[in-house]
């Protein structure tokens, strides 16, 4: 199934504003700009990205400042789940 870029969740672009905050905006334009997430009432994130070396990058550097930006934005944890998007 395909899945066109859309804008994510509103959950997702808010923590997105925390992310910006405490990275140097090449990083988080190269990273994270190109993200759409969403966020579940099940306790996970579907992350969108545009291929494997983007999510295992994310997942290898930036996964704790994730964790506190759901913790610190939603209030809660949530488990990341990256799927691979050719449309983002």
């Amino acid at each position: 199934m395909r899945v066109e870029n859309q804008a994510g969740s509103r959950q997702w672009k808010d923590c997105l504003g925390y992310i910006s905050q405490r990275l140097n905006s090449q990083s988080f334009n190269t990273w994270f700009k190109p993200t759409v997430g969403q966020v579940g009432k099940d306790g996970v994130c579907k992350l969108l990205v545009p291929n494997q070396f983007v999510a295992d990058w994310i997942e290898g550097h930036f996964r704790e400042l994730i964790d506190e930006a759901f913790t610190e934005v939603l209030g809660q944890s949530f488990d990341l789940l990256y799927e691979v998007n050719s449309a983002t």
